[in-house]
């Protein structure tokens, strides 16, 4: 129910430029936000968005990445503590190193989804799976660190885009 008001909100809203939907270890939105979240396809208004802690996971992030090819409006984003991997930081990262959007000028280093990441490969480590499985985890670790670091690259050239085109 809430969740389809949340839907219903990006797509008809014409007046709030920035919204905080962050949840925390007691509420959390889960992955019916990510869900949801396609309704800012056809959003035009809203420029700063913080869905921090809820753990939309892969999915959300994939469906982030289908809102950011459509939506031009959108500036900022924060979206780390949402339990999102490798799958989904690198859909993410496609949209953006293809070009299929340059308008987004901030996006938030997602710390705690590393760690948290990180974490659950140390823990897998420590209950003794074969070293082959290690490297692997190892290399899986690299990669999305990679993923990350090109995002945060890709976002900062279209800031500096964007800023230089408002000094003409």
């Amino acid at each position: 129910m809430a969740s389809r008001t949340i839907e219903k909100l990006f797509k008809e809203n014409h007046s709030i430029k920035e919204l905080h939907l962050n949840g925390d270890n007691e509420r959390r939105f889960g992955p019916s936000l990510g869900a949801n979240l396609l309704g800012l396809k056809e959003n035009d208004t809203l420029e700063k968005l913080n869905i921090t802690g809820n753990s939309i996971g892969d999915q959300g992030a994939r469906i982030i990445s289908e809102v950011l090819k459509s939506n031009i409006k959108l500036r900022s984003l924060d979206c780390d503590e949402n339990e999102i991997g490798i799958e989904g930081y690198y859909s993410i990262h496609q949209v953006f190193s293809t070009g299929l959007n340059t308008t987004l000028h901030r996006f938030t280093y997602p710390t705690q989804d590393l760690e948290t990441f990180n974490e659950n490969i140390d823990a897998n480590q420590r209950f003794g799976t074969i070293k082959r499985n290690m490297m692997e985890k190892e290399k899986q670790k690299d990669n999305l660190f990679q993923i990350v670091n090109e995002i945060m690259k890709l976002v900062k050239k279209f800031e500096n885009n964007y800023s230089n085109s408002l000094e003409y």
